[in-house]
């Protein structure tokens, strides 16, 4: 089983790519690699990974990484994105967040650990 994370709600969330026993729904589109939209438009980052809910079965969070400009910064910086909040366009393999380009820059940085009610708070 992989690394999972338990919030505090008691929800067991772990990333997709590290459960063996979880792929995306048939039917369901693997938006991990694709471009993530502000919602004017403009690129903010890339799908990372999927946060899956391991007891719902269900993806709950979009693990997004910045683009340079946006993260402002030269490292790698990711942020999670409640998936219920973001609009997928499988024509186009865009997601569109419905925040502009400087609140997504503002989302707290997921570091890739447990998640804490004050992130989800922030991200919700």
């Amino acid at each position: 089983m992989a690394k999972q994370y338990e919030t505090r709600d008691g929800s067991r969330i772990a990333p997709l790519g590290k459960v063996d026993d979880f792929e995306v729904a048939e039917g369901y589109p693997d938006v991990r690699g694709w471009r993530v939209n502000a919602a004017d438009g403009v690129e903010v980052g890339k799908v990372h990974e999927l946060l899956v809910d391991l007891d719902s079965m269900r993806t709950r969070y979009l693990d997004v990484r910045l683009t340079a400009d946006v993260a402002a910064t030269h490292e790698d910086r990711d942020v999670l994105v409640p998936i219920g909040a973001a609009s997928i366009d499988d024509d186009h393999d865009v997601v569109t967040v419905p925040l502009s380009v400087e609140r997504v820059g503002l989302l707290p940085p997921y570091t890739h650990d447990a998640i804490t009610r004050d992130q989800e708070y922030e991200v919700r």
